[in-house]
């Protein structure tokens, strides 16, 4: 399990120019979910990591997907008509933000979601993209078991993940309920 970590610990520290070696590190971890019995969280948190990292490329990077962009400039083009100024932003689930924004960022995070989908079943992760996108809550309980099998070492860090996840619970819990 060692290697898992020490391969793990190397892609959280990649820099952004470096992104596009992703697919090294998603190769070595799918080898490694193939021959470890041990390790399958860790790993599991690993290829998210590593998915999440291919994701931010493609949208912040490469300008990858027109409908991001569209909602973007939607959501941009919608706090300029508010009088917001580059530094200034709607903020999701707040209680003064407009409607008009919560469906555009709620349509933006779907398409994200999507992508993020498309993305695992492009790695052939297609078990833990169909876990992700219909069963969110188990695909996230590996991911946290995971997170807390790196993160070990750390019992701050433990329990600043336990917060991290029972605010994240409590909000698929919301959207799943409403």
């Amino acid at each position: 399990m060692t290697e898992i970590y020490n391969l793990i610990k190397s892609l959280k520290s990649i820099p952004i120019a470096e992104y596009k070696n992703i697919e090294i590190y998603i190769m070595k971890l799918q080898v490694f979910k193939s021959f470890y019995l041990e390790g399958k969280d860790l790993i599991f948190y690993g290829l998210d990591q590593c998915f999440k990292k291919v994701l931010d490329i493609q949208i912040y990077d490469l300008n990858f997907d027109a409908k991001l962009l569209q909602i973007s400039k939607k959501i941009k083009d919608l706090e300029e008509s508010y009088g917001l100024d580059e530094a200034e932003f709607f903020k999701s689930g707040d209680a003064d933000t407009p409607e008009e924004f919560q469906a555009l960022d709620m349509e933006y995070e779907y398409r994200k979601d999507e992508l993020f989908f498309e993305i695992m079943i492009h790695y052939q992760e297609e078990e833990m993209a169909n876990l992700y996108m219909t069963r969110r809550k188990s695909y996230m309980s590996k991911l946290y078991k995971g997170w807390k099998l790196f993160e070990s070492d750390s019992p701050l860090n433990i329990k600043r993940i336990d917060g991290i996840e029972k605010l994240e619970f409590n909000n698929v819990n919301y959207l799943v309920n409403n």
